[in-house]
């Protein structure tokens, strides 16, 4: 579950990569209030072996990564 503040609307692009930098998920969404928190989720992640990921989400003239640990 993700949630973040974003000042615009925009389409966004999020995408989770493995250490050896395979995607292990990826969806398109868009943020539709802007100047609001927005919640996302990512499908899968209970599935997924622990470990580290990196979570990239792209937006416009914007990129923002943050490494997730799952235990």
């Amino acid at each position: 579950h993700l949630t973040f503040y974003s000042l615009t609307r925009q389409a966004l692009s999020i995408q989770l990569f493995d250490v050896s930098g395979r995607i292990t998920s990826e969806k398109t969404t868009e943020v539709v209030n802007a100047n609001s928190i927005n919640d996302f989720s990512i499908a899968g992640m209970e599935d997924l072996e622990r470990g580290i990921y990196i979570l990239r989400i792209t937006g416009a003239n914007q990129n923002y990564f943050r490494k997730l640990i799952k235990e």
